[in-house]
């Protein structure tokens, strides 16, 4: 009873989160009232993911009110991983352990500190779902998004990115290999594409190897959602650095 009574009100959380009002009220009765149920049958993954779908849009709604989402999206990682653990036919709590975790190392990183262990935490969970499940698409496609991150922080911090960027498009190749059409894995394999030959040296061919590679999944992208304005910018920033002149 207790969950059920934790559940109805993340759900109206939920809503009035959804409609730009503060549900945060009701998302801390749902872990009172979670809390108090795990208290009573611990074992219980359903449990634990509700614990954190409930942390992780408290902390979600700390971050759009310019505060700090970051205690409760590690409640949330916590309480998916305890879940995952806790059942080893699921692979979605590992999923969204992963995604939180990440999302801690991004504002750890927009707050100017070390993102370097949450990135390890994130990419653990997401290697932990995909043993599970090879052909989670979320869970390849999240991950490759935390490897071009870590890229990039050893890019600003001087290191070698190659082998991070590598990565992650191996895991945006898997993902469209496997089906997946979406815009977002053309858009996010072309940011890669971009960032590896830029890595490597402007100079060399392999960078308008990749720049040339990253205005093709730009344009596959782009056949599948015409209207977004930054992938056009981005497709026609890669024809500048190549030197042709594409129309954004």
């Amino acid at each position: 009873v207790r969950h059920d009574l934790g559940r109805a009100r993340l759900m109206l959380g939920q809503e009035r989160a959804a409609r730009g009002e503060d549900g945060g009220s009701d998302c801390a009765a749902a872990v009172r009232e979670v809390t108090i149920a795990l208290g009573r049958n611990g074992e219980n993954p359903d449990f634990r993911q509700t614990l954190g779908k409930a942390h992780g849009l408290l902390g979600d709604l700390e971050d759009r009110a310019r505060r700090d989402g970051r205690p409760d999206w590690e409640r949330s990682a916590a309480a998916y991983a305890e879940a995952f653990a806790a059942d080893p036919k699921l692979v979605d709590p590992g999923y969204q352990a992963g995604r939180f975790w990440l999302k801690i190392a991004v504002s750890d990183a927009t707050r100017q500190e070390d993102p370097v262990r949450r990135y390890a935490q994130a990419i653990a969970m997401l290697d932990a779902a995909l043993e599970r499940d090879p052909g989670h698409v979320p869970s390849r496609s999240t991950r490759g998004y935390a490897w071009y991150l870590i890229g990039e922080s050893q890019r600003k911090s001087d290191g070698d990115p190659r082998a991070s960027f590598e990565k992650a498009i191996a895991d945006y190749d898997d993902v469209l290999r496997r089906g997946s059409q979406a815009a977002d894995s053309w858009f996010q394999r072309a940011l890669v594409r971009m960032a590896m030959g830029r890595a490597r040296d402007a100079r060399l061919p392999e960078a308008e190897e990749g720049d040339r590679g990253a205005i093709e999944d730009y344009s596959e992208g782009l056949k599948r959602r015409p209207a977004d304005v930054e992938a056009r910018a981005n497709r026609a920033r890669a024809g500048r650095l190549m030197g042709d002149v594409l129309v954004a």
